[in-house]
């Protein structure tokens, strides 16, 4: 389950912001993460983005232990068709 809002605040800008949580023992144990961000819209079918990010997962299979947290800066370009 999840949620994702975008709020523009000025021309061609918006902050955006996502998170979700899964898992509960059907493909992991568990995972979840964490965005918070903005977006420029510098052309009609083109935007910048960057923000930050925190991803978490734990899984645990036949002795097979994977437990991490990433996290950091992203950039992207969003390109729409």
């Amino acid at each position: 389950m999840g949620a994702s809002i975008a709020v523009p605040f000025a021309e061609h800008w918006s902050a955006v912001g996502y998170v979700d949580v899964g898992g509960f023992g059907v493909g992991s144990d568990l995972t979840y993460q964490a965005i918070a961000g903005a977006n420029w819209q510098f052309a009609k079918n083109f935007s910048a983005k960057a923000g930050y990010r925190y991803l978490h997962q734990d899984f645990e299979d036949d002795g097979f232990v994977w437990d991490m947290a990433l996290h950091g800066v992203y950039l992207g370009l969003g390109i729409r068709f």
